[in-house]
């Protein structure tokens, strides 16, 4: 029994360990728990939170920093963020299987899989969704450990790759294309995502480790507390804030001002 699972499904890289374990200790009859895990993958919309994070910068407490916007919202790699259900608007697409009975070591340094789906909806893509699911199987149950976003807040949450420009689908659209996931020798992977149609797009991050997998605290606070649909309000109040406190910092400049020539 071991909880292996971690962001991206394996980027905590304890799986080898459980491998050789299991290699070395389990009986004939064993039980392996969880025994079977998978990857899943679905392309993802979301304008709120992509607003936030692209739009913002061209209204910053009034000076424009759209010029800037590449560098600070890089997108370069997958991050790690509570997805909303109504956001996964293509058919899921299942990235990894692994059966942890006869999964070996050599198969966990390359996986790789072929992508078919179709679009659900008339969507704006920002971004391509990924999660896990892992079977808990005993002689008489078995339990689908699920962390999709349609079951809600867990521990792992999801990852999301979003695109820098964002790409109009329609609904019943053909999605094709392709995943690679390599463990280097270290115990990080090198990860490319690849799509062909509706539209051609390729995206690839080297080194990844759950350490370095991005997450914004903000957006987790706010998911967390239940407070999603308020981002946009606490950015305008924020900024109503700014404006406040600068006229107020003139009046009493002002105020101390006149106070000083009296006296």
């Amino acid at each position: 029994i071991s909880e292996w699972m971690g962001y991206f499904l394996l980027l905590e890289d304890i799986l080898p360990d459980v491998v050789a374990f299991r290699d070395r200790y389990l009986t004939q009859n064993g039980i392996i728990a969880p025994s079977r895990a998978r990857l899943w993958g679905a392309l993802y919309s979301d304008d709120l939170w992509y607003s936030s994070r692209v739009e913002y910068w061209k209204d910053v407490y009034g000076f424009d920093y759209s010029s800037l916007s590449d560098k600070i919202e890089a997108f370069d790699g997958p991050e790690r963020q509570h997805l909303r259900p109504e956001g996964i608007i293509s058919k899921p697409s299942k990235l990894v299987d692994l059966n942890l009975y006869d999964t070996s070591a050599e198969d966990l340094g390359h996986l790789k899989a072929s992508i078919r789906s179709h679009m659900r909806r008339n969507a704006t893509v920002h971004g391509f969704g990924v999660w896990f699911d892992a079977l808990l199987q005993g002689p008489h149950a078995e339990v689908w450990l699920d962390t999709s976003p349609a079951k809600g807040y867990t521990s792992w949450s999801q990852s999301v790759w979003y695109f820098r420009d964002p790409t109009a689908a329609t609904k019943s659209s053909r999605i094709k294309g392709s995943f690679n996931m390599r463990r280097n020798s270290n115990g990080d992977f090198d990860i490319s995502l690849k799509l062909r149609e509706p539209f051609e797009k390729h995206v690839k991050t080297y080194g990844l480790t759950a350490m370095y997998l991005y997450q914004d605290l903000y957006e987790r606070l706010e998911f967390e507390h239940g407070v999603y649909e308020n981002y946009q309000l606490r950015r305008n109040l924020e900024r109503i804030g700014m404006v406040v406190a600068t006229i107020l910092c003139f009046v009493l400049g002002a105020v101390f001002g006149s106070m000083d020539k009296l006296s």
